[in-house]
């Protein structure tokens, strides 16, 4: 039997993104936030790339800096990294160097003007190609990304969005049943 969901909790059914650390730089100034709206928006049929969505608001210094600057890197932490990942949401960089404060070691980026926080599951640079303002959605162009298999292993992390959050548990490989469905990249030869 199915209750009645306040419509503004019904985001929290479809949160099926990672948690990630978003970077940007501003004047040399390396920044990061915490973000949990995201989306892949289709694959590019020439490149095979898909660009992401993100949902943020002006309201963020970090986001202000993206927007500008069009560029960032989107960074997956793993569960291990809970409490700094989501406490680096609730403080601003406008105030507070964040890179300082939680310890995050990093290097540079490979094609955007950004840092790469060291010891995630993965990163993928990204070039902002368009703005809905309206919205607050901002579509990025992956141009760079990296995995770290044994960090990209363990488990991440994911938000209902209501200031809970969960990992992931078991995981099951069916790619060989749906590898004819899959996109070209990811099909097993």
């Amino acid at each position: 039997m199915y209750q009645t969901l306040d419509l503004n909790l019904a985001f929290t059914l479809v949160e099926p993104s990672p948690v990630v650390l978003i970077t940007t730089r501003d004047q040399g100034k390396d920044n990061v936030f915490t973000l949990s709206l995201l989306m892949p928006l289709g694959f590019d049929d020439d490149s095979g790339c898909c660009n992401i969505a993100i949902m943020t608001g002006r309201w963020n210094h970090s986001a202000r800096a993206m927007l500008k600057n069009k560029q960032c890197v989107l960074h997956v932490p793993t569960a291990e990294r809970m409490a700094d990942t989501i406490a680096i949401g609730t403080v601003s960089g406008a105030q507070v160097d964040k890179f300082d404060r939680f310890g995050l070691a990093r290097e540079e980026a490979k094609q955007v003007d950004c840092a790469i926080i060291k010891g995630c599951a993965a990163y993928i640079e990204c070039r902002v190609v368009d703005d809905i303002e309206q919205h607050g959605i901002v579509i990025l162009r992956p141009v760079s990304a990296g995995v770290n298999e044994a960090e990209n292993r363990k488990s991440k992390i994911h938000s209902v969005g209501d200031g809970r959050f969960f990992t992931e548990g078991e995981r099951f490989d069916y790619r060989a049943l749906m590898n004819e469905k899959l996109p070209p990249q990811c099909q097993i030869s």
